[in-house]
């Protein structure tokens, strides 16, 4: 097995590394599109509830079981802090 010791291969871009700021916002914004999905999918549930003339949309109907607590929502994390 051959080893690269040219400094390139030796050297890390830390140029494309984010600053800690910009992670911590993305994270935030990432963190409010989960609650609005959240909040979007209880907000149909309601309407729906409240409505049957309206129409089904199935995106929306398959959180249904979910949302009424007759199923329960699995969500995968590769780390912890992703939880």
């Amino acid at each position: 097995m051959s080893l690269n010791h040219t400094p390139n291969a030796l050297s890390h871009n830390f140029s494309s590394w984010k600053a800690l700021k910009e992670r911590a916002n993305e994270r935030k914004t990432r963190i409010a599109q989960i609650s609005e999905f959240f909040e979007s999918a209880k907000a149909y549930v309601r309407r729906k509830d409240a409505d049957r003339s309206t129409l089904a949309v199935p995106n929306w109907e398959s959180t249904r079981a979910w949302v009424k607590g007759d199923m329960p929502l699995f969500i995968h994390a590769n780390e912890k802090r992703q939880i």
